[in-house]
């Protein structure tokens, strides 16, 4: 064989390669849980699976690095009952870490609630246990 033809052969070989170790690794794709949720339905406890009343709505708004909720009477659009702060996810764990409630969450104020959550289209799905040990199952609606 030609002396000339096997170097750049192997020349080529070697740039091809080269090329290969650059190539970064493939990111994992982190379900997007940022924006304004609606809730759908829950699952406290042991009872049975509850459609969200029509005389209620409950708001989630989830940022880069905070979270917080409401939830309101739609007849006199007066707020019942609140919480938030910041948050951890790594793509399936999610943690609330409470800085703020409304009355009836007084007494979460400073503790975590962890939860794992899957997101498929425009529906999340949150389950898990909060600080008291109260079993929960959401599923919110994506609105924006």
């Amino acid at each position: 064989m030609n002396t000339k033809f096997v170097t750049g052969l192997v020349l080529l070989m070697f740039i091809f390669s080269c090329r290969d170790l650059q190539k970064k690794p493939p990111i994992l794709k982190t379900p997007n849980i940022i924006g304004t949720w609606k809730l759908n339905s829950y699952q406290y406890g042991e009872r049975e699976r509850q459609m969200m009343p029509n005389n209620i709505q409950k708001i989630k708004l989830i940022t880069p690095t905070h979270f917080n909720w409401i939830q309101y009477d739609t007849k006199d659009r007066v707020v019942t009952n609140s919480a938030g702060g910041k948050y951890s996810f790594d793509g399936k764990n999610y943690i609330e870490s409470i800085y703020f409630a409304g009355s009836e969450m007084i007494s979460f104020i400073g503790k975590e609630n962890k939860f794992l959550i899957n997101v498929e289209g425009d529906t999340l799905y949150l389950s898990g246990q909060i600080s008291d040990n109260l079993k929960i199952y959401e599923v919110w609606i994506k609105l924006e």
